[in-house]
This record gives structure tokens, C-alpha cells and sequence, in this order.
């Protein structure tokens, strides 16, 4: 439709909307889940005032585009698979520039994808309450690990560490999702890596079956 038409369109549909009574009767609708459809008394009109209840998640992680916003030590990689923390007999760090709220629970999320190294894997205290680091597993396949962040925060990095082990071995990884709150025991809403975002636990479908005015 070319843009004249449209307006000729939109004028029609706005003067038939002012022609109906203004004392029209209004219908509320609440509902759980499920498929919905308005009944017979609803007069063809306009459907407004629409909001949408449910439960979302928020995912504190922005990776960049093939992990290019992690920085990490000589000898380790990025990419797009994810992180690759190579040993060297001592300690390797890989990190990325997070905004997390000072004394507040979060869960990581992180995927394994292949190891050799026996050393230490770790998240650096800098950013969790605490001395000292905290060891974390480093079993193949999706992993999660809840911390509590620092009551005041002064250096922002998330930093996953490897220590330790021979020279040479690795651990290959992907961050998923940092999310506020505890989930360790509970199943998280979506699979693989979400990206930075908010995401809905509900799927959700709004279908017009109204008569057109023009």
C-alpha cells in the first residue's frame, strides 16, 4: 500500500471510530495461560490497554560478538566457541566488564566444552564477597555456580581463572548467563547462550480476529 492510500485508509478507520457511541461498553479481560478469545458481546472495535504479566529473567552477560568484549592473558584464547584458559604452570586469567549490584546473590551460568587440565578453576574474589577466590567445578557440559558480589564494588571485571595444573592444559568454556537470585536447584528458562537481554519464561501470542473498517 502506497503512502497516500495508507492515509486514505487511516482517515476512514479514525472516522469510524469516532462514529461509534463514546458510551460503549468497555469488557475487561484476565487471564492464566491458555488460549483466550473475547466473546459475542464485544462490539469489533479496537483492543487496548494490553499488559502482558509474566515472568522474565534478566541476563547480566554481554559477551560481544565472538567473546570480544573478554580480555584474557597470553597463551588463552577467545572466539566464538567461547573461552579457552590455557595453563602455564601458573596462574591465567580471562575476564569481561560486568555491571552487578554490590551485596546481591547471582547465579553463573557456564558450559564446559572441553578440559584436560587438573589445575584450579576459579572466579577471582575482586568482585565476590569474601577473601579469597572461589574454586568452581569444572565438569563438562552446563554448570552453575551462585556467588554474592561485594558490598561495595570497585573493580567490575568478572574474572574466571585457572591455576595451577601442567603446562599446556586447558579448559575450554562458555558464559551463558549471569541472572540475579539463586538457581542453582531451579531449571533455567532457556538453552544455550541468551545474550544480553531480558527474557520472557512465557511464550505469548496475541491473534486479531476483528472486522476490518476498511
Amino acid at each position: 500500500m502506497d503512502a497516500v492510500s495508507l492515509k486514505l485508509a487511516r482517515n476512514y478507520t479514525n472516522e469510524k471510530l469516532n462514529s461509534l457511541p463514546s458510551n460503549r461498553p468497555t469488557k475487561t479481560v484476565s487471564f492464566d495461560g491458555g488460549i483466550y478469545s473475547v466473546g459475542s458481546d464485544v462490539v469489533n472495535g479496537q483492543v487496548s490497554d494490553i499488559k502482558l504479566l509474566g515472568n522474565t529473567v534478566f541476563n547480566y552477560v554481554d559477551n560481544g560478538n565472538n567473546y570480544s568484549k573478554w580480555t584474557v592473558d597470553s597463551g588463552s584464547s577467545k572466539s566464538s566457541n567461547g573461552i579457552s584458559l590455557v595453563g602455564n604452570g601458573g596462574t591465567e586469567y580471562a575476564g569481561l566488564p560486568i555491571q552487578l549490584i554490590p551485596s546481591t546473590q547471582y547465579t553463573i551460568v557456564y558450559n564446559v566444552t572441553a578440559k584436560t587440565s587438573s589445575g584450579v578453576f576459579a572466579i577471582a574474589v575482586n568482585l565476590v564477597s569474601g577473601m579469597y577466590d572461589k574454586e568452581i567445578t569444572s565438569n563438562i557440559g552446563i554448570n552453575k555456580f551462585k556467588i554474592t558480589t561485594k558490598d561495595t564494588i570497585t573493580d567490575d571485571n568478572l574474572k574466571f581463572k585457572i591455576a595451577g595444573g601442567n603446562d599446556g592444559d586447558y579448559i575450554n568454556f562458555q558464559v551463558w548467563a549471569i541472572l540475579e537470585g539463586d538457581w542453582t536447584n531451579r531449571e533455567l528458562p532457556f538453552s544455550g547462550e541468551i545474550g544480553y537481554s531480558t527474557k520472557s519464561t512465557n511464550s505469548v501470542r496475541l491473534v486479531s480476529g476483528g472486522k476490518n473498517l476498511f
